[in-house]
């Protein structure tokens, strides 16, 4: 019977031990060993004998397992083929997917003075023709003389197999980065607990477009997407130390489902920063920061002047976040014809700030909203800053402020507080946001401070993504 019993015991470790989870690593360059889609997965799992594509090893990864990306530039479709898998940078190294191929071998079109052309097969379609280097998205065009007459435009002759454009600066194209085709960068279904870490994803239709539950993104950086830095149709996705910038429409698309949270994120010059066109509840946004953006938070209603109307929408928690220099209104509350019902909107410890519209647009929302511990300052239509078209449902009081909130350097994307600043211990205590932007603990000293930062007596100055760069999620202290 002992025998028996330790033959079992031996047997369940060995069935045990060969589903442990495995890390693969990624190495398109070679920066640690020479790679080869052809080595086993027991060859991947060394870093000498890495894989040459993520999709390869997104196609062998099981539950629970890890890939580790060197550093390169990917240009590649990444399906999600498992649950519970992590993808991650290397340490210190830079990984950046594309959602683009490199267009390249361009002549000067016969008889023009601006369009070029290089071969390309008709039968892809292509979304998406961008100049990387300067951010520009190309216009389709129906002719190659219609290129001709205007700059960041691009057609596709189906007959010929040729891709004429005209750069944004009339220059021959190989003084640009090119890149075409209809990627997305990462695709998924149903592939729930995904975890994507320290990893920069451009240049594309979607960064992640993907309906899977528990969806995880750490320490990330999307820019240069036609449609969505993010879509996802599923629930219990947390976005958290990220940056989001130069995003054709919407940075983050919250399509349905519930329990989201967008945290210690950074958004700029985007078209709308976060979009939860969704009839779920439990949306929480907090510590970010939002500058030179179109709309930043839009709740429920019409996507782009669509008619589209959702159900029940409720619980959304809009604390602690920056909203600064925004072309359009900050949070955007309209329900599309006004059949339904959105309710419970909490907006409690903000900052808005000499944005160009207003602070807070509704449109036929019923209900009771919460507008409490902000401040207002320097936005359109003073003295409020708000406009409710119906009936007054937002609940404002005294607790709001109109007043400078005194950043150290706002010119400068600098959005923490100076000593004598009104913001300082002036919120309101929410359980739920424990920590700031840059992690420090809140309170700091006797209550909550209103903003995405945390006073430190001593502090080390963050420095915030500019237009020329990106930087979210950590803390480039100087």
């Amino acid at each position: 019977m002992v025998l028996f019993s330790a033959t079992l015991f031996l047997g369940c470790f060995l069935i045990a031990s060969s589903a442990s989870a495995a890390t693969y690593y990624v190495d398109k360059d070679g920066v640690g060993g020479i790679c080869s889609d052809s080595n086993t997965k027991a060859q991947a799992q060394n870093t000498t004998s890495p894989w040459c594509t993520i999709d390869k090893a997104s196609s062998n990864a099981a539950t629970g397992d890890v890939v580790i990306i060197r550093a390169g530039i990917y240009r590649e479709q990444i399906w999600l083929s498992a649950t519970g898998v992590t993808y991650q940078a290397a340490t210190g190294e830079t990984v950046i997917i594309k959602g683009t191929k490199a267009k390249t071998g361009f002549s000067l079109t016969a008889g023009q003075a601006y369009t070029y052309q290089t071969a390309e097969t008709a039968t892809n379609l292509l979304n998406v023709v961008i100049e990387e280097d300067t951010n520009t998205f190309y216009v389709s065009k129906t002719s190659k003389e219609e290129v001709e007459a205007t700059a960041s435009t691009y057609y596709l002759d189906p007959d010929l197999d040729l891709l004429y454009i005209h750069t944004s600066d009339s220059a021959d194209p190989s003084t640009h980065t090119i890149g075409a085709y209809q990627y997305s960068s990462i695709l998924g279904g149903n592939q729930n607990n995904t975890t994507l870490t320290d990893l920069i994803l451009a240049d594309g239709y979607y960064g992640v477009y993907t309906s899977s539950t528990n969806l995880i993104i750490n320490n990330c950086t999307f820019y240069n997407f036609l449609i969505d830095g993010i879509y996802t149709a599923g629930s219990n996705s947390t976005i958290t130390g990220s940056t989001f910038h130069h995003i054709a429409r919407r940075s983050i698309r919250l399509i349905s489902g519930s329990n989201h949270t967008v945290n210690r994120n950074v958004f700029y010059s985007n078209t709308y920063g976060i979009v939860a066109d969704s009839a779920g509840s439990n949306f929480t946004i907090k510590n970010n920061i939002f500058y030179n953006n179109q709309p930043n938070f839009r709740l429920i209603g019409t996507n782009y002047n669509q008619a589209a109307t959702f159900s029940n929408g409720s619980n959304y928690y809009i604390y602690n976040n920056v909203f600064y220099n925004n072309g359009y209104n900050n949070i955007d509350v309209d329900e599309a014809l006004g059949f339904n019902t959105v309710s419970n909107i909490d907006v409690r410890n903000n900052i808005f700030y000499k944005n160009l519209a207003y602070a807070i647009y509704e449109i036929s929302v019923t209900g009771t909203h919460i507008v409490q511990y902000n401040i207002f300052y320097q936005n359109y239509s003073a003295p409020t800053y708000v406009h409710q078209l119906s009936s007054p449902y937002f609940s404002f009081d005294t607790t709001n402020q109109y007043i400078d909130p005194l950043f150290t350097n706002p010119s400068a994307y600098d959005f923490t507080l100076q000593k004598n600043s009104p913001a300082i211990n002036a919120g309101a205590t929410i359980a739920d946001v424990a920590d700031d932007y840059l992690g420090n603990s809140r309170p700091n000293s006797n209550s909550y401070d209103i903003g995405a930062y945390e006073y430190q007596n001593v502090i080390n100055r963050p420095v915030i993504a500019t237009d020329g760069g990106n930087g979210a999620g950590k803390d480039f202290s100087t």
